[in-house]
């Protein structure tokens, strides 16, 4: 009789199992920090949400009144900012975890705590709500593989972010790739990869040093309903000479290309001419290495 007892007890216990919900909110995610992964057009909200929720790669879906739907990885998201209700109808709605038998009656409690992720690099983020916007941080496992945020670490590359048209894509490779962040990883992880363009969305177009001689700049973060703008750069900053500014970054010399690749090519150094948001690229063969 005790055993059965005891079995009926633990059956009864409630579960602690988290429920994945699509919570939405009215807001805008900021275009300067966020890398949308696919755009679909004519879509309403409710295809929207519930296409993200059956995607395993969206983790932020964003809709408004022109019938846009755009996915995020978590990776690629920075923050929404909080929206009044207007005919714009601005909607953000993030894929979380909610604790079994949670109740609330306010949204903003469905955000707190920390996400477990572990994927990509990264193992958990968080949301957090300020007065104005849904801010997301994420934590990686490898500080070494988050994109570029400070030029003078001790990493021995930097995978530099920026808007941009790359060059001709057959002169690259180009893979399906389903979100932003595993294109800059697998150029980050790929010893012959110098640059990666988001060539179409979920296309990741990759070049190896010294495959292409120019590319051009964009100053444009407005979401793009057909080609994508994202560009990253491998970028091995000089100690001595570490880059603060976009302008700096973009006009590095004699970067030093590590002797494991085999492209042929010792270093390489760029030109960014702003007037013309033209970038110029120049690759010293090995043999002729001075240094």
């Amino acid at each position: 009789m005790k055993l059965f007892f005891l079995i009926f007890l633990f059956s009864l216990a409630p579960s602690t199992q988290a429920i994945t919900k699509m919570v939405s909110v009215n807001g805008q995610p900021d275009t300067k920090t966020g890398w949308p992964s696919i755009v679909y057009s004519n879509t309403e909200w409710d295809d929207c949400v519930q296409k993200c929720y059956n995607d395993q790669y969206c983790d932020v879906a964003y809709g408004n009144s022109s019938l846009i739907s755009v996915f995020y990885g978590i990776s690629d998201f920075g923050f929404a900012r909080k929206e009044i209700p207007s005919a714009a109808l601005h909607r953000a709605s993030f894929k979380l975890d909610i604790p079994n038998g949670l109740c609330t009656s306010k949204v903003d409690d469905l955000f707190k705590g920390t996400q477990s992720y572990d994927r990509n690099g990264i193992y958990d983020f968080d949301i957090t709500i300020t007065s104005n916007e849904y801010d997301v941080n994420y934590q990686y496992r490898d500080g070494c593989e988050k994109p570029f945020v400070n030029p003078c670490s001790t990493c021995s590359k930097s995978m530099y972010l920026f808007r941009g048209t790359g060059p001709p894509t057959h002169l690259g490779t180009t893979r399906d790739i389903p979100k932003w962040f595993l294109c800059v990883l697998q150029c980050s992880t790929d010893v012959d990869c110098v640059l990666a363009w988001f060539s179409g969305y979920r296309k990741c177009t990759m070049y190896t040093y010294g495959s292409f001689n120019s590319m051009s700049r964009s100053e444009d973060p407005a979401i793009q309903p057909d080609t994508p703008n994202y560009i990253t750069l491998k970028i091995f900053p000089l100690k001595s000479n570490c880059p603060m500014t976009e302008h700096e970054v973009l006009n590095l010399k004699n970067m030093v290309i590590p002797a494991e690749t085999t492209s042929g090519y010792a270093d390489f150094s760029m030109t960014w001419i702003a007037s013309s948001e033209n970038i110029e690229f120049s690759w010293v063969p090995t043999e002729v290495r001075t240094y």
